[in-house]
């Protein structure tokens, strides 16, 4: 039985057991990789130093794995996708944050091999190239793209 869009938009959502709405933390960590680093600083660089280069975690130290959105409720959107291995469309229904939505994550680096103003553009850089999500700017999607708007502390602690 295939799906229905509903069934579809529901399963595309991340969500904990009071409901809030999350997304991996590790969207963010290949997004600086893809879009941050290799796109805009190093095109050389292999996805394995990028991968060496820092970690993104959720803020919470009970559920690293997860960062929370806030400021939006999911939507469902539906488009026309390409499957990879065949090349054919079919329309696929995800999940779609309308702006303005926050997320907040934290990045481990290497202090020693990597400057604190370098990584602040790298994810700048990321959100603007690669963004996260389904319908994402890396994979040729509208969607996805986000902004650094510094919190507290932005800040090395090496």
């Amino acid at each position: 039985k295939k799906p229905t869009t509903h069934d579809e938009f529901k399963s595309a959502l991340y969500r904990v057991e009071n409901g809030s709405c999350y997304v991996p933390a590790i969207m963010f960590k290949k997004s600086m990789v893809q879009g941050g680093c290799r796109k805009e600083f190093v095109r050389s660089m292999s996805k394995v130093v990028g991968n060496m280069l820092f970690q993104c975690y959720g803020p919470d130290p009970e559920e690293r794995a997860w960062s929370s959105i806030e400021g939006s409720k999911p939507e469902p959107l539906t488009m026309p996708v390409r499957n990879p291995n065949t090349g054919n469309w079919t329309m696929c229904t995800r999940a779609y944050l309308p702006l303005p939505w926050t997320a907040k994550f934290t990045v481990h680096y290497l202090g020693d091999e990597l400057e604190l103003p370098i990584l602040l553009k790298i994810i700048n850089k990321a959100g603007f190239h690669a963004g996260i999500g389904a319908y994402r700017r890396g994979l040729s999607g509208p969607y996805g793209g986000f902004r650094l708007v510094l919190g507290q502390t932005a800040e090395s602690d090496v």
